[in-house]
């Protein structure tokens, strides 16, 4: 019952293209890895931890009430714009054989991002408590390995949404691409 928040990672997942995957997760996933090995050569692991719970969980939320307003603005608005991205399909994009609407996509891609980003703050919350509890530098290294994960995939998927959404209200169709 508590789960439904499931269904729209899962959408999300499979409407994506290869290359947005390889950009929104691979890419952090390469620049984590480096970002973690360097503070766990240099032995700072712990100290960006530390760092990074005290400035991540304000940034955070503001970050989620962006999307909420971006969110907020798709659902609610009734102009031109949005009248013909409810009829518009996507080039490929698929949830259950059926082609979804651009207005669809926008949703998902927001609710998405509104997931990711709570998840990432209860991440800090628990690393924060875990941090304290268990003192291996392996730990530190994994939990900021993780955060910087997250982080950067959010920037980019709300980059991508902003884009969108630039896009789709300037019909810019030229330079909007492949939505």
């Amino acid at each position: 019952m508590y789960f439904e928040w499931l269904i729209v990672l899962r959408d999300y997942f499979k409407t994506t293209k290869k290359n947005e995957r390889r950009i929104e997760i691979i890419s952090p996933i390469v620049v984590s890895l480096i970002v973690s090995i360097i503070y766990w050569w240099l032995n700072l692991s712990s100290v960006a931890l530390i760092h990074l719970r005290s400035i991540l969980p304000p940034t955070i939320s503001i970050l989620i009430g962006f999307s909420m307003t971006g969110l907020t603005i798709i659902i609610t608005s009734d102009n031109n714009a949005i009248r013909r991205i409810k009829n518009q399909f996507t080039k490929g994009r698929k949830i259950v054989r059926r082609e979804i609407t651009l207005y669809q996509w926008l949703v998902i891609m927001f609710i998405y991002t509104i997931i990711v980003e709570i998840f990432l703050l209860l991440f800090i919350f628990f690393s924060a408590f875990l941090i304290q509890v268990i003192t291996f530098e392996v730990l530190a290294v994994v939990l900021l390995f993780i955060q910087v994960i997250f982080l950067l995939h959010i920037f980019l998927v709300l980059l991508r949404n902003m884009a969108y959404i630039y896009f789709i209200f300037y019909n810019n169709t030229e330079e909007g691409g492949d939505l």
